[in-house]
């Protein structure tokens, strides 16, 4: 008997999805950004300039948190896997790194000072997550290099673990989008798309060697009408 794809198709079981009162929360505050960790215990969630700690345990979520160190609204939060550290990017310009194994002593470990304006994206390395990519409104986009262990950022809480070790300036307008970073590991190429807003110009760059922390922009550009 042959069988129609689209019956087929048809038959695929789809997720079923419904709405939990036990984990619902309104708040009044902006929120532009949250982030759940790799086990899906913990929520970090944007609150204006705030951070609330969402845990999630036994069917509910309950606010174990809140963390404050941004001035203006925060725009991306990322909770890492390997590192256990939360990174918040924010409308003042900052960049902040967090200890997840410290929120009961809700102090940040780093902040980044680079950019001359608003943060609008940031994207993280999927594999060792010892670099960062930001994009602003300062029409920059920013790596963020990171050569230590985790045990060593926690115990050398200064910004000389963490630095900006390439600025790309060839936007003339403010970049608001990066995509996630793309890793191939037999080749040691990530690669990674950018989008400035009045230029319309998306923009690929691929980054070589990274371990050894030599980044190269190639100079491929597409132009795509929106």
């Amino acid at each position: 008997m042959i069988q129609d794809k689209g019956e087929k198709k048809d038959k695929i079981q789809q997720p079923m999805y419904e709405l939990l009162p036990e984990m619902t929360y309104k708040q009044k505050q902006w929120c532009y950004a949250m982030s759940f960790n790799h086990t899906r215990t913990l929520l970090a969630l944007a609150a204006n300039q705030d951070i609330k700690i969402f845990q999630f345990a036994d069917g509910f979520m309950k606010q174990i948190q809140q963390l404050r160190a941004h001035s203006y609204l925060i725009t991306t939060l990322n909770i890492l896997r390997s590192r256990q550290h939360l990174i918040s990017s924010s409308e003042d310009t900052s960049i902040i790194i967090w200890s997840t194994n410290l929120l009961q002593n809700p102090k940040y470990l780093i902040k980044l000072k680079g950019h001359q304006s608003y943060i609008n994206c940031l994207v993280v390395h999927p594999i060792n997550e010892n670099l960062i990519v930001s994009g602003s409104d300062d029409k920059t986009i920013k790596f963020w290099s990171n050569h230590i262990s985790n045990q060593q950022l926690i115990n050398h809480q200064d910004q000389k673990t963490w630095f900006c070790s390439q600025t790309i300036n060839d936007h003339t307008s403010m970049v608001y989008g990066l995509c996630k970073i793309q890793y191939q590991s037999s080749l040691n190429i990530i690669q990674l798309f950018c989008r400035s807003l009045s230029s319309k110009l998306i923009q690929k760059i691929e980054i070589i060697n990274q371990l050894k922390f030599q980044i190269y922009k190639l100079n491929i550009q597409l132009r795509q009408k929106f």
